[in-house]
């Protein structure tokens, strides 16, 4: 009793990717300003960062000095 197991190939179903309405809108927004999502995340993480960072410098300012 020889017998194969053949498996079908199902074509896989792809996910559909759940998308936040706000998320969507302003996408749009900044490709209309001609940058894409991701170059704008980027840029608006690395203004935040320095923010913090100087809002950390002016509190502990003595503490550098030193």
């Amino acid at each position: 009793m020889d017998e194969t197991v053949e498996q079908v190939n199902k074509p896989k179903r792809q996910r559909k990717k759940k998308v936040d309405p706000f998320i969507e809108m302003t996408d749009k927004i900044i490709q209309k300003k001609g940058l894409t999502p991701r170059e704008f995340d980027q840029t608006a993480i690395r203004k935040e960062r320095q923010k913090l960072y100087d809002e950390f410098v002016k509190e502990n300012i003595g503490l550098l000095l030193d």
